[in-house]
């Protein structure tokens, strides 16, 4: 949903996109928004029609309207726990994947600021531990780098774990 402060109140809340999915509790896998000038990307979870589900969509005139979204992954390993960061040449988006095996995997998306071109997809890390023991990744961008953090689980304690991606 979109809504803005405007004067003394807030407007009227706007789907970014009409998923329709329905969380039957209450969700620990919400989205995530970033935006540059007049340019918004925004990426989020679903499980629509029973498959988990990562998409994004983007604005270019501030969130008055987006485009439909993009789905960046598809399929029962993923987990969600949603990060996009956005600059004047790209936008970036981290997404979360856990198999039946257990085996956590953090993933990283590069595209075109419209979204249409996908210009990198890479595993950043393959964090141990299970479930949501390994916290929720974060990302910030600067200077066309992404600086990104995860906890790690290792030998049963969380620990701070980081990357610099330079493109």
């Amino acid at each position: 949903m979109v809504t803005r402060l405007e004067g003394e109140g807030w407007t009227t809340p706007a789907a970014v996109h009409a998923d329709n999915w329905v969380m039957p509790a209450c969700p620990v896998n919400g989205p995530d928004v970033a935006a540059q000038q007049a340019g918004v990307v925004v990426g989020w979870y679903s499980a629509q029609s029973g498959t988990p589900q990562v998409q994004i969509a983007h604005s270019m005139d501030a969130g008055d309207s987006f485009a439909a979204p993009i789905v960046l992954d598809r399929d029962a390993t993923v987990q969600g726990r949603v990060a996009v960061a956005l600059d004047e040449r790209q936008a970036w988006a981290l997404w979360m994947r856990e198999d039946a095996a257990g085996t956590q995997s953090l993933w990283l998306s590069r595209r075109s600021p419209d979204l249409v071109t996908e210009y990198e997809r890479l595993e950043v890390a393959q964090p141990q531990g299970r479930g949501r023991g390994t916290g929720f990744p974060q990302m910030q961008v600067l200077g066309g780098q992404a600086y990104i953090v995860w906890t790690d689980v290792v030998d049963g304690a969380p620990q701070l774990r980081g990357v610099r991606v330079v493109r």
